[in-house]
C-alpha cells in the first residue's frame, strides 16, 4: 500500500543488502544520502521509512523493475 504517510513495519536495516555488505550502494541508508536527506532521516523520531520511500529505494536498486 503506497498511501501517503504509511510507514514500513520493519526496520530499514532489513533491506536488500545491509546484513551482507554494509558498503553496498544498495543499502537503504544510501538512499536518503544520495537524495540529500540523510540528516532529515536520521533526525526522525522513528526509523521506519514511508512505504513510498522504500518503494523508491527498491527502484533505485532495480531500475529495470517497475
Amino acid at each position: 500500500m503506497l498511501l501517503d504517510d504509511c510507514r514500513m513495519q520493519i526496520s530499514f536495516l532489513k533491506d536488500l543488502v545491509t546484513q551482507r555488505d554494509l558498503t553496498s550502494r544498495c543499502t537503504f541508508i544510501n538512499y536518503p544520502f544520495e537524495h540529500g536527506r540523510l540528516n532529515e532521516f536520521v533526525n526522525l523520531k522513528n526509523f521506519h521509512p514511508t512505504r513510498i520511500e522504500f518503494h523508491d529505494y527498491l527502484r533505485l536498486c532495480f531500475p529495470s523493475v517497475r
